[in-house]
């Protein structure tokens, strides 16, 4: 239980009023006020005014894991209790002066809270405002950079990943390779063995050769990342299956460095879609393997795919398998 940000120093703010605020996080603490719960504050009698807003963070907490994995809910939080001033103040000015791919994060952060403390169009305002922009408005250049970046082409990749299942325990290593035969990000892939080890009969449809993700929503179907279907044969599948544990990231960043190895399990992913437009699956079934539909209206109302196209994304991931 805290404030947002950090205590004014205003003339306004008196000492007898922080004594106040920090009686009132005792009185929370003790029970005997409950959250949200109107106070008397020597300004305005029963108000919480926006600088004096009080934040359960646990609940805080709880709130963001029903919309987002728990890596990220820890992001938003450090980022809400850092520049959560903005909402007190209606001054983004700091905002300005963060780095664009920084900012962003920031900006989901304080949306988050404000919706949280029903503030968000106190934030809509400040957005409009400052013209604060979702994007950092580098996206294109960005773009064509990876595309000669030759330190994230296929065959890079391809390297890194092959001297990463060499140099570490089978239980690792499959993961790897099951994250890179499915093309989904670790986080799923995590929930994804989890599930396979379950008593669950609705998850791997062996006929249609496809891991029905989108009939756990709560789990893979997220707010901005989705996965909905994931094309394997039984061979993918007894690779999950013989992971005993499914390893964290941090688990895999140690044992990496331990290997004089830099983190990458990015690329698992980026290796799935490259090897798979290399053998003619078009961008927009890679992108419905991925998750990512969008507005675009061709995906998501007329796209059919052809009646052997599990046929041939499985004889891709074949060759894809051989390589490593």
């Amino acid at each position: 239980m805290g404030r947002v940000g950090v205590e004014p120093t205003t003339p306004a703010m008196s000492r007898k009023h922080l004594l106040l605020l920090d009686d009132v996080d005792a009185r929370i603490r003790a029970g005997n006020l409950g959250v949200g719960q109107e106070f008397e504050s020597p300004s305005s009698a029963h108000s919480l005014s926006p600088s004096n807003i009080l934040i359960d963070w646990q609940q805080f907490h709880q709130f963001l894991l029903q919309r987002m994995t728990a890596k990220t809910a820890e992001d938003r939080i450090r980022y809400a209790k850092q520049f959560g001033s903005v909402l007190q103040t209606s001054d983004a000015t700091i905002l300005l002066q963060v780095p664009p791919n920084k900012r962003i994060h920031v900006m989901k952060a304080l949306s988050a809270l404000a919706r949280f403390t029903g503030q968000y169009n106190r934030w809509r305002s400040i957005v409009e405002q400052y013209q604060l922009s979702w994007s950092t408005g580098t996206e294109k250049l960005d773009a064509f950079t990876r595309f000669f970046d030759d330190t994230k082409d296929l065959d890079t990749m391809l390297r890194w990943l092959k001297e990463a299942i060499k140099s570490v325990r089978t239980d690792y290593a499959n993961f790897f390779l099951f994250c890179t035969l499915t093309g989904m990000r670790a986080s799923e892939c995590v929930d994804a063995v989890r599930l396979l080890h379950s008593s669950s009969t609705s998850y791997y449809n062996p006929k249609q050769q496809v891991l029905q993700h989108y009939r756990f929503p709560d789990i893979f179907i997220r707010r901005t990342k989705a996965i909905y279907i994931s094309i394997v044969n039984d061979e993918i599948i007894d690779i999950a299956r013989k992971i005993d544990k499914s390893p964290t990231l941090n688990s895999l960043k140690m044992v990496l460095k331990h290997r004089h190895l830099s983190m990458q399990l990015k690329y698992c992913r980026k290796i799935y879609a490259s090897w798979l437009h290399r053998y003619g699956i078009s961008s927009d079934l890679n992108d419905m393997l991925q998750g990512r539909i969008g507005k675009n209206i061709f995906l998501k109302h007329y796209l059919t795919p052809s009646a052997d196209y599990k046929a041939q994304v499985l004889e891709a991931l074949e060759t894809l398998q051989c390589q490593l």
